[in-house]
């Protein structure tokens, strides 16, 4: 017999999300049911007969964000397995059940689902049940409950009063992968989304004294949603000031999380959250032009989107154009050219050159216009003679100083000691060597 606690799962019953904590308020369906004569019943001999009930746990709110539940269990596909996970028989509709299963003697267990999953939908509320298992006895009746619960999370967008006020124009999309919901400006409903990540994108548009129009973007992400919860976006915006939040709340009772996202900066975060850990300005083994990189660290506690920082130096910028996810405590280069580094990397291209002598490199978000961001780290790389001369060897950053005020002190570094594919020292989206 397989014990109640084990059960197979099969792509084609079982969905990967679970949804809010749940109030019971249906009462239990009983059927009696029944497979035909041609489906798969295995030998013949003494039978036993299976009786199945279906119940629904479902929360009903009546708070500003309607989460109502009306489904009924007559329109849920119910399945039956057998002890080797073999699909006994099955009703796309327990409405139509027959009255009772005849089985053969042995271990079965039952799923149960409303017939409406999709990975982004409005309104949509999932349903997904699985029994344990139990044991038909012959000229036994045996009874099996299949309780279903919410199966999706869901996510609600609203706006701030700045935003109302100063945007002309405002919208967010919301999504995984190509299946996106897009939240209007008054958009109420509640968007239910699969457990993978999820992609948060909000476009503000406002008239300039010119006439001309400028659009902010503000950028999120639900690394890991979490079966059971109600995720309330809260946008914020300023035209008058640099910055742009994202706060991010639990349903109720459950933690509550926050994320902050300045203009257009990819992240949520601020100073000293995201480190530069290594510079290559003078190689050796490439020219300066072909070359130059330098190594980027997430110094915080959450994944951090390097698309649309800043990179600057004293006299030019560049944009980063390209999602860039980087998980917390990981590296991330960024190169002139990609012959620079052998692994993964950003290229940036030639309009950044990193100086041999007053060098400079900071990142930053981006602000209204690339060049009035919030500085998230920055190295003036050789202040006063303090830092090491770096020729064919990386500036390094010891990993005891991973700080951006220590960061800033040339007595933090010290050069590169391993070799990397290109004949230089340095150690390009790996650890940092410690500077003794």
């Amino acid at each position: 017999m397989i014990p109640e606690s084990v059960h197979t799962i099969h792509p084609e019953k079982i969905p990967r999300i679970w949804f809010l904590s749940p109030i019971l308020l249906s009462g239990v369906i009983c059927l009696l049911l029944s497979c035909s004569k041609d489906e798969k019943m295995g030998v013949t001999g003494k039978k036993g007969k299976l009786g199945i009930s279906i119940g629904v746990e479902m929360t009903v709110r009546e708070n500003r964000y309607k989460l109502k539940s009306t489904v009924g269990v007559e329109n849920f596909k119910v399945s039956l397995y057998d002890a080797s996970d073999e699909l006994v028989c099955s009703y796309e509709k327990a409405a139509d059940l027959p009255p009772e299963i005849e089985l053969d003697p042995g271990d079965y267990y039952i799923t149960a689902c409303s017939d409406n999953f999709a990975t982004a939908a409005f309104e949509n509320p999932f349903y997904f049940g699985n029994s344990g298992v139990v044991t038909v006895k012959a000229d036994e009746l045996t009874n099996i409950n299949v309780e279903c619960k919410l199966a999706n999370c869901a996510v609600t967008i609203t706006y701030s009063d700045e935003i109302r006020e100063k945007f002309s124009t405002y919208f967010t999309e919301v999504g995984i992968g190509d299946d996106k919901l897009l939240y209007s400006a008054d958009e109420l409903r509640v968007g239910y989304f699969d457990l993978q990540p999820i992609h948060i994108l909000a476009t503000l548009t406002y008239e300039l004294a010119n006439g001309s129009e400028y659009s902010k973007e503000l950028i999120g992400r639900i690394a890991s949603p979490e079966k059971g919860k109600l995720y309330v976006i809260e946008l914020n915006a300023s035209i008058t000031e640099s910055y742009a939040m994202v706060n991010l709340h639990l349903d109720d009772t459950l933690e509550e999380q926050t994320i902050i996202i300045d203009d257009n900066s990819g992240g949520g975060w601020k100073y000293g959250e995201l480190l530069i850990t290594e510079i290559m300005y003078d190689p050796a083994a490439l020219s300066d032009n072909a070359g130059e990189w330098f190594e980027v660290y997430n110094n915080s506690a959450n994944e951090i989107n390097l698309k649309n920082l800043v990179i600057r130096t004293a006299s030019a910028l560049h944009v980063v154009n390209a999602d860039i996810v980087v998980g917390p405590g990981d590296f991330y280069i960024m190169a002139r050219t990609d012959e620079a580094v052998g692994i993964e990397k950003y290229v940036y291209g030639s309009v950044i050159n990193l100086l041999n002598t007053n060098g400079f490199i900071g990142m930053y978000t981006y602000g209204t216009d690339g060049t009035d961001g919030i500085e998230l780290a920055s190295v003036a790389y050789d202040k006063d003679g303090a830092f090491p001369k770096a020729t064919g060897a990386s500036l390094n950053l010891d990993p005891e100083n991973f700080d951006a005020d220590k960061a800033k002190q040339g007595s933090s570094w010290c050069t590169g000691k391993e070799i990397y594919i290109t004949g230089d020292f340095g150690s390009p989206g790996l650890s940092n060597s410690s500077c003794e």
